[in-house]
């Protein structure tokens, strides 16, 4: 039937902003904005489909119909799950891009706002994004390392090459560097701002981290994630330095 047939190339449609757009930003053909608008399209295709398809599957006039919008109805699925699984599941996070392991005294970024457009988002850390922070990601804090910071600064560099960053600022004069993690799937930076300080223990040093989304008004979770990420991958290379 027509119907089919439209459910059909409707589906076909939605895989296609499904995964099209993702492969061209990751190859930075499209912006990454570009990308997310077409996933969300290819989402919105897809549920049409699914209403269509639970509404009007049985008024087929034959099997062969039926069985088109059956199979159309199920491949949407895929992009509908995506959705849910990268925002709906993540509803609980606040709407902020900007995450710091020192809500006080974040890590300054020198080098990150010129590597930025202007549409891109500002360095604002400001008092209602800690707090926002702090009631999401209480257990984000500055990492106490019982090495001198020269030896942790340079350990930090050493996980962050091994986690794919791009390090574009590297400050050893400062205890100070700066990187970019460009996600896999849509292609978007982020930028991260690593500092360590003498700690209060003699021979000790304090860790901190602040991560930044360039573009998005929330990071659904990534910057902690990312921050989380790199401190158990330093724990384990700590690990392994004091037992080699």
């Amino acid at each position: 039937s027509r119907m089919a047939t439209a459910c059909y190339r409707l589906t076909m449609l939605s895989m296609v902003l499904l995964f099209i757009p993702p492969l061209a930003a990751s190859l930075s053909i499209i912006p990454p904005i570009a990308a997310l608008a077409g996933f969300a399209l290819s989402a919105l295709l897809a549920l049409v489909v699914v209403v269509i398809a639970a509404l009007f599957t049985r008024r087929q006039p034959n099997r062969l119909s039926r069985k088109e919008m059956s199979v159309s109805s199920v491949l949407c699925l895929i992009p509908l799950t995506l959705l849910a699984m990268n925002v709906f599941l993540r509803g609980d996070v606040p709407p902020i891009h900007d995450i710091s392991t020192d809500r006080s005294d974040p890590p300054q970024f020198i080098v990150a706002p010129s590597m930025r457009s202007a549409s891109d988002n500002p360095f604002d850390y400001s008092p209602e994004v800690a707090s926002q922070q702090r009631e999401a990601y209480p257990d984000l804090s500055t990492e106490i390392v019982a090495l001198p910071p020269t030896e942790t600064l340079e350990l930090a560099r050493q996980v962050a090459l091994s986690m794919d960053w791009e390090i574009y600022s590297w400050r050893p004069e400062t205890g100070h560097f700066e990187a970019v993690d460009t996600t896999f799937w849509m292609g978007f930076k982020d930028d991260i701002a690593v500092r360590v300080q003498p700690a209060s223990t003699p021979g000790g040093s304090q860790l901190d981290l602040r991560s930044a989304s360039r573009v998005g008004v929330s990071d659904l979770g990534a910057n902690a994630d990312r921050i989380r990420q790199f401190l158990d991958a330093f724990k384990e290379a700590l690990r392994q330095k004091a037992e080699s």
